[in-house]
C-alpha cells in the first residue's frame, strides 16, 4: 500500500475507480494515451490541490495503475480484490481508507471535468449541512464527479453486494447541484468514446 502525503487544514479527500476489465473499450483503457498523458492522469490531475488524499482504488492489471501514479504523492493506492463484481465493490473498498469529512468519488475515465466543477461542489458542501450527497448536473443529467459525507461510510461498506452507488443515494438526503461542465458526462467506455474524446482534445490544441 502506498502511503500519502496530507495537508491536513482541509477536511477533503477523493476517490479515484481504475479497477475494472476495460472489457468494452478493446484494451486498458486507464493506460490509454489521450493527448499527452495516460486517460486516468487527465482525471487524477482534475482534482484540486486542496484535497488532502487522492485513494486509486486498483484490481485489474493494479501494476500498470500504480506506475501511472508513481509520482503522485497525494495518492494512495486500495487494491480491491473482488473487482470481478463490479464498480460498487470498488467504492466500498475505496471508503475504508477515507479519513476526511468529506470526499469525491469519480470512475477512472472521465478526462474532461473541470477543475471549478470540483470547486463548485465543495463550497456549495460548506454550507449545504443538510444535505450528504452533491450531484453535478448539466442540462439536466446527472454526472460524475459526486461529493459525500464521510457519515456514509459505514452505511456503504455494510450495503448489500448486488446493490449500486446509485440505489445507495436514493436513500440519501441528496442536492443537485447544476454547473457549466459538459465534461461531467463525457466517460470511456467504448472505442468510439475514445476516439470523440482524442478529436475533442485535438480540438483544444488548435
Amino acid at each position: 500500500m502506498r502511503q500519502c502525503k496530507t495537508n491536513d487544514s482541509i477536511p477533503i479527500e477523493g476517490i479515484i475507480l481504475a479497477a475494472g476489465l476495460s472489457s468494452r473499450a478493446g484494451n486498458f483503457k486507464m493506460a490509454l494515451t489521450l493527448g499527452d498523458k495516460p486517460l486516468l492522469k487527465h482525471t487524477l490531475d482534475a482534482f484540486p490541490e486542496y484535497c488532502r488524499k487522492i485513494v486509486v482504488v486498483t484490481g485489474h492489471r493494479p501494476n500498470i495503475i500504480e506506475d501511472i501514479v508513481a509520482l503522485y504523492p497525494k495518492v494512495q493506492i486500495a487494491h480491491n480484490l473482488d473487482f470481478n463484481l463490479g464498480m460498487f465493490s470498488s467504492i466500498k473498498e475505496g471508503v475504508k481508507y477515507i479519513e476526511s469529512p468529506y470526499f469525491f468519488v469519480v470512475p477512472g475515465d472521465y478526462p474532461f471535468i473541470k477543475r471549478q466543477t470540483f470547486d463548485l461542489l465543495w463550497n456549495v458542501a460548506k454550507n449545504s449541512s443538510d444535505y450528504s450527497v452533491f450531484i453535478p448536473v448539466f442540462k439536466e443529467r446527472k454526472g460524475h464527479p459526486i461529493l459525500l459525507n464521510s457519515s456514509l461510510i459505514s452505511s456503504l461498506i455494510f450495503e448489500p453486494e448486488d446493490s449500486t452507488l446509485r440505489h445507495f443515494i436514493r436513500r440519501q438526503n441528496t442536492l443537485l447541484v447544476p454547473v457549466d461542465d459538459e465534461g461531467i458526462l463525457l466517460d470511456i467506455d467504448t472505442p468510439e468514446d475514445f476516439a470523440l474524446c482524442l478529436s475533442k482534445i485535438s480540438k483544444s490544441n488548435e
